[in-house]
Parts: structure tokens; sequence; C-alpha cells
């Protein structure tokens, strides 16, 4: 199964991962700064379906709350948000969106290192370059529903 993880924000981070029954590659990785940068995700985010053949896409969900708005004023998450859904209407692949908590929980780092093949990316910039590519690879895993192996020392 191909899918594809969002990490929304600023700086929107998102993975494309083929997962089989006992192993998961990332296959590609690319961090954009939407502050301005909408227009692009949206086309990059075709591109890639397209490509690649995919099947769902796991997004990070961000809820408004009264805490949010007291630590940042930058809502460009809603904006990837809305992009990303409108991409996956107009190519007819399912969007969910995911809670970071969801995602976080069910693929700490120890398992993400365990379980996922990082070898062959493509991309613009190294993987330990995109900050924002951890968590967009956990909604990926998420969304798969790719179990892989999980380590004694999680």
């Amino acid at each position: 199964m191909m899918v594809i993880g969002i990490d929304p924000g600023k700086t929107t981070g998102f993975v494309v991962v083929e997962t089989e029954p006992k192993k998961a590659r990332v296959k590609f990785v690319g961090q954009i700064d939407c502050a301005d940068e909408n227009i692009v995700f949206g086309r990059t985010l075709a591109e890639v379906i397209h490509e690649y053949g995919i099947e769902m896409i796991g997004c990070e969900r961000f809820v408004i709350a009264q805490r949010t708005l007291s630590l940042t004023r930058e809502l460009d998450a809603l904006y990837v948000i809305g992009v990303a859904r409108y991409i996956a209407a107009l190519q007819d692949v399912t969007l969910r969106l995911q809670t970071p908590a969801d995602a976080k929980s069910a693929w700490r780092d120890g398992r993400i290192d365990h379980n996922v093949e990082k070898r062959t990316i493509k991309g613009n910039v190294p993987f330990r370059a995109r900050p924002h590519a951890r968590d967009a690879l956990r909604h990926a895993l998420l969304i798969s529903d790719f179990v892989g192996l999980v380590p004694e020392r999680v």
C-alpha cells in the first residue's frame, strides 16, 4: 500500500511510505515552507499522488483552542489541511485526520527505527535535515494500519 503522511504547518513535512505486511519503506520525503507556498504544496501533493499511486493520506489534525491561540496566531496548518483535502478529493484519495497523540503513541522513535527502511529516499534534502518528516512518517504509518514488529524496549 502506498500512503502519504502530512505534518501541516508553516513548514509542512510530507512522506510517501510503501507498506507491506512485514516492512515499510520511505520512498519520498518533502518539506515546504507553506507560509507563502500553499499553491506549491498543492501542486507537489497532486504530483506525488499521481507518481506513486497513493491510496490514502494521513494528516495531522489541527484543533484551534484557547491554548492554541495563546501560543501562536499562525494558522498555516489550517490552510495546508484545506489544500490537502481539496487535492485528495480531486484525486479520489481518502484523507483522514489524526491526532498528534495517536500518531506519537502508536509510533515511537524506537519502533520507527526498528521497522522502517529509509535508504531509498527521493527528495530535495537529507531525511535528517527535515524536522517535520518524522511526524509525517508517524501519520503515514498510522493511516496504513502497518503493524510491523514491536521491539521489546521501545
